[in-house]
C-alpha cells in the first residue's frame, strides 16, 4: 500500500477536487469518502457523480482552457514596457482563440463520437 503523505493531507484538508478524488488509485479507495466530505465542507458544493459523457465534456473543457493558457504564454513575449499585455493584444488573443476552427472541429468530432459510443452502450444495457 503506497500512500503519498501530501495527497493524504490535501484530501483531509479538502484541497482536492472531486475529479482528482475520483482518479486516485485503488490504494486510496477507503479514504475517498473522507476526502469527498472534506472537500464538500470546504467548497460548499455537494458531491454528485458525473456520468461518462459529463466527464468527457469536463475533460474537453479543461483541455481547451489549458490550450488557451499555453497560447497566451506564447504571446506574452509581446508586451509593453511594464511587462503587461495591452488591452488590444489581449482582445486579439481572445478573438483568435474563439475563431480557432480546428479546435471547434475537434471538439465537435469528440462530441459526436461520444454520443455514438454512449448510445450503443445504453442499447446493450
Amino acid at each position: 500500500m503506497a500512500i503519498d503523505k501530501n495527497i493524504y493531507n490535501n484530501g483531509i484538508n479538502g484541497l482536492l477536487s472531486y475529479y482528482e478524488i475520483e482518479t486516485l488509485s485503488r490504494d486510496y479507495e477507503m479514504y475517498k469518502g473522507m476526502f469527498r466530505e472534506a472537500t464538500e465542507k470546504r467548497t460548499g458544493i455537494p458531491f454528485r457523480k458525473m456520468s461518462r459523457l459529463e466527464e468527457e465534456k469536463r475533460i474537453a473543457q479543461v483541455l481547451s482552457k489549458a490550450s488557451y493558457g499555453i497560447y497566451r504564454e506564447k504571446k506574452f513575449s509581446k508586451c509593453d514596457e511594464y511587462g503587461k499585455i495591452t488591452k488590444w493584444q489581449r482582445f486579439k488573443m481572445k478573438v483568435k482563440f474563439i475563431f480557432n476552427i480546428k479546435k471547434w472541429w475537434i471538439l465537435f468530432q469528440l462530441r459526436r463520437e461520444l454520443k455514438k459510443k454512449w448510445k450503443t452502450e445504453k442499447d446493450w444495457s
